[in-house]
């Protein structure tokens, strides 16, 4: 083009309205028209149990924009979002009671891979963009969907933003300056819990519940969603994170406070420090003696070692298999006592109720062999000065500091 700008237009037939494929053929010929280059991707969705259609939606079209970029060589994707758009997105999150971060809306510029999105109406609002348009004798397409009250952006644009319009005309600007103040705060926040984490994080990648004791439940709360946010898990409500956070910090020995997130983790308070686990897991995996062996939900460590943990003359050239608990099983830890319930034996070792069922057992056949962090069967044990492995289970892998400054 004149401008030296290499131009591609990208569509997204996400195939749920009937009208997808005329929509499709829409941008084929807007595209063939204007003599600009259209990659097309076609989405075959689900709807998650914890986000839904809408949100399932988002998420893979943002996903098919970053591939169709990255395989074209795409280095900026332009969105549509409007002054509208940002308006509707700082209120709804406003009704869900969220924080800084999700108050301060959508950004201008967002960095995301190699790829930077930007929203370049954000400042003019979708009136002046349907006058322009109309001026111009450009068509464009409305999509049925929004006429769905049911969606809560779609009532909020029908409903609550006629009748502020009357009483603040104003109020996309305000919006977009509350957004803005909100992108400041969320930016100091996340600075602050930057700093506070390299004080807090533990050896096996937890939080130390003495650190969060002396930041306070608001500075520590800070830091946990900035550490939950790094490692890609869904954040609880702010009232339940912090009374955990409460929980955790007045947490004796004895007790060990959890919250469940909405995409299947738990936040759990143990031995002094808050870490990360799934709440439950499907996995079979074998062990050949690998120094590391990776689950859905963390890893499984085997430090070789001389008398202690597993004999390494009994594992069987086919390996071990870790599974899950299914319920029932024992094991035989001392030669002269009988067969324990592994409940009984992980309470014992102080292990959370609401670890155990995602725990992995190492087996042989239908005999546990070992249980990390509990014991080895004395059938398996390592005989004095012979060669041995000993198993740890980390349920999560530790995120540093480094990783949450740069998200």
């Amino acid at each position: 083009m004149a401008t030296g700008i290499a131009v591609r237009a990208f569509h997204v037939n996400h195939a749920i309205s009937p009208h997808a494929a005329t929509w499709q053929k829409f941008c084929e010929n807007l595209c063939a028209d204007l003599g600009i280059e259209l990659r097309v991707r076609r989405l075959e969705l689900g709807i998650s149990r914890t986000s839904g259609l809408e949100a399932d939606a988002r998420k893979a079209r943002y996903e098919a924009l970053r591939d169709m970029a990255r395989e074209s060589s795409i280095d900026v994707i332009a969105l549509a979002h409007h002054a509208d758009d940002q308006a509707e997105t700082v209120l709804l999150q406003l009704l869900r009671g969220g924080a800084s971060r999700g108050l301060a809306g959508m950004p201008e510029w967002r960095i995301d891979g190699a790829t930077a999105l930007w929203r370049p109406m954000l400042g003019t609002d979708r009136a002046s963009i349907v006058d322009c348009a109309r001026r111009r004798a450009l068509d464009w397409i409305d999509d049925e969907s929004n006429a769905d009250l049911s969606i809560k952006r779609n009532f909020i644009r029908a409903r609550v933003f006629p009748a502020l319009e009357q009483g603040f005309p104003d109020y996309r600007t305000a919006f977009g300056r509350a957004a803005s103040t909100a992108a400041g705060n969320s930016q100091l926040l996340h600075e602050l819990a930057a700093i506070d984490i390299e004080k807090a994080t533990t050896p096996e990648g937890g939080i130390a519940t003495e650190a969060l004791r002396k930041l306070g439940v608001a500075r520590a709360t800070n830091l946990v969603r900035h550490h939950l946010r790094a490692c890609r898990i869904a954040l609880p409500a702010s009232d339940q994170l912090c009374e955990f956070i409460r929980q955790a910090i007045d947490s004796g020995s004895q007790r060990h406070p959890s919250l469940a997130t909405h995409d299947g983790w738990l936040l759990y308070a143990d031995r002094g420090q808050i870490s990360v686990a799934a709440a439950s897991a499907n996995f079979d995996a074998v062990w050949h003696c690998e120094s590391t062996l990776r689950l859905p939900h963390g890893r499984l460590i085997f430090e070789p070692a001389t008398g202690d943990g597993i004999a390494a003359s009994r594992v069987p050239a086919t390996g071990f298999r870790v599974l899950a608990r299914s319920g029932g099983e024992r094991i035989k830890l001392e030669l002269n006592r009988p067969h324990r319930t592994l409940t009984n034996l992980m309470r014992e070792a102080g292990i959370p109720s609401t670890l155990r069922s995602a725990w992995p057992l190492i087996v042989d056949g239908n005999h546990v062999v070992a249980i990390p962090g509990v014991g080895v069967g004395v059938d398996w044990r390592c005989p004095s000065g012979g060669p041995g492995w000993i198993v740890k289970w980390q349920p999560r892998a530790p995120m540093s500091a480094q990783s949450i400054l740069k998200r």
